[in-house]
């Protein structure tokens, strides 16, 4: 065959047919192999049938590769002495390139299909802390079930950051008001389906608990969460949406604030009391969590933090200078300041009479906001006017100066107090979920913060009655 002047050599009219022959063979092979892998998809499912989809998948794909072999062999080799030399040279071609596939591919099939699975997947269990009692030998995944959890306490306090006496003190309380708080759900104003309706979970509520805090200890993708407890990536993120709250009703959990318009009243739900602060000495500081950058270059400009050079969430915390979480704001965008947000929820005004603020100098010029009020004098009746409350931040260096000895000296005072609220910080970032970038929508950040909090003011409360006995 000649084109432009060129001749192809070994190109003829019969070599043009096969090829045709060979697409249209290769087309309808496609397709077919398509329409089956979609009604293996259709009708194999199941939390169940995983294992069943992935063996039907690969024997799908080893009959369409003998299949397609099978078709160009009869279409290209029609003479049997032409064929042994081709498979020839093809197999020796394979044994020298492809060593490495080949042994990967034998060393697949024996582990998974042998008898050294177990064996195999026990040490990689033992590697990662996973106890072997603990693995599914039929499917070969780790499949932690309410029977494998209350049997190792080591792996509740791995997943769920929580003692297994704890864990499963939490659980029996959510078990008690479960049935309350799913009435209440259902009976919310915004409900579109009817009492009783939408699909039902199979799950016990232990496991649900144990999905949560497992996904918010972890911070691993929802579908390895799920793979853990024999679930799926949605089955995770209704949890997360249905479990949560319930959560918040059985741990202390510290208010959560928001901002309001200068002119609104401050709730009066909201306002500490004295005997919340016991102290009388408050802390506040704001923390950052890092998000994905949005699309709109508007919003971007909203959340990118100066401070920390990237896209994040802010949040304010108020606790008192003995570890506990007293408040916290619902989280706005990183591009806000300290003072700005302290502003908007009007922090001063919700604080009782007569106590201490200490904070950092994002909150400059805090204490000049402290509104003074005329106090009574009952032995000599005589009235003065003082601050309604305590505002201290540390003094900030002046440009081109030094501190003197005596503001160095009440800054680091104020620094030995206001650490503790730094510790609070810290063990809320023992929770993977607050120190990593957070991938979950933004709206449900506050209440997963709210939780988090919750616990953190438990784990304090265990620790400090232990300290009782040896400081008494």
């Amino acid at each position: 065959m000649r084109l432009f002047g060129i001749r192809f050599v070994g190109f003829n009219a019969a070599n043009g047919q096969k090829l045709l022959l060979t697409i249209a063979f290769l087309v309808i092979v496609f397709l077919l192999h398509r329409v089956l892998a979609l009604l293996v998809r259709r009708f194999v499912r199941g939390r169940g049938g995983e294992q069943s989809r992935f063996w039907m998948r690969q024997g799908l794909n080893l009959a369409t590769a003998l299949l397609v072999l099978l078709g160009l062999l009869s279409i290209w080799f029609d003479d049997p002495t032409r064929l042994a030399t081709a498979a020839g040279l093809v197999t020796a071609g394979l044994a020298f390139a492809l060593q490495r596939v080949v042994t990967a591919l034998a060393g697949y099939f024996v582990i998974l299909r042998g008898k050294n699975f177990n064996r195999v997947y026990a040490e990689y269990g033992r590697e990662h802390g996973i106890p072997s009692g603990c693995v599914s030998r039929e499917e070969g995944t780790a499949m932690f079930t309410v029977e494998s959890l209350r049997q190792y306490p080591s792996v509740v306090k791995a997943l769920t950051g929580l003692p297994a006496e704890e864990f499963w003190g939490l659980v029996a309380e959510l078990t008690a008001g479960w049935a309350g708080y799913q009435r209440q759900r259902q009976a919310r104003p915004d409900r579109q389906r009817a009492v009783g309706g939408g699909r039902r979970c199979e799950q016990a509520l232990a496991l649900r608990v144990a999905v949560v805090l497992t996904y918010l200890r972890l911070h691993v993708p929802q579908a390895v969460v799920g793979a853990l407890c024999g679930t799926s990536q949605a089955e995770v993120s209704r949890e997360l949406r249905e479990v949560l709250p319930a959560l918040r009703d059985c741990l202390p959990c510290p208010a959560v604030w928001e901002p309001t318009d200068a002119v609104a009243a401050v709730p009066t739900a909201s306002v500490l009391t004295p005997e919340q602060v016991g102290t009388g000495r408050v802390l506040l500081d704001a923390t950052e969590q890092r998000v994905s950058r949005p699309g709109d270059a508007a919003v971007q400009r909203r959340y990118y933090s100066g401070k920390q050079q990237q896209h994040t969430l802010k949040t304010q915390l108020v606790t008192d200078d003995d570890h506990h979480i007293l408040a916290i704001s619902a989280a706005v965008p990183g591009a806000t300041h300290d003072k700005t947000l302290c502003d908007g929820l009007h922090t001063l005004e919700r604080l009782p009479d007569g106590i201490e603020a200490a904070a950092d100098k994002g909150y400059q010029g805090l204490a000049a906001q402290v509104a003074i009020v005329a106090v009574c004098d009952v032995a000599t009746r005589e009235e003065r006017c003082q601050p309604r409350l305590t505002a201290q931040t540390p003094h900030k260096k002046p440009k081109g100066g030094e501190l003197t000895d005596e503001q160095g000296a009440y800054n680091r005072r104020l620094g030995t107090i206001r650490i503790r609220v730094e510790h609070c910080l810290g063990w809320l970032k023992h929770w993977a979920i607050l120190a990593t970038r957070f991938r979950c929508a933004h709206d449900r950040y506050t209440p997963i913060m709210c939780v988090l909090c919750g616990l953190v003011n438990a784990q304090t409360a265990r620790w400090q009655a232990a300290q009782r006995p040896y400081s008494a």
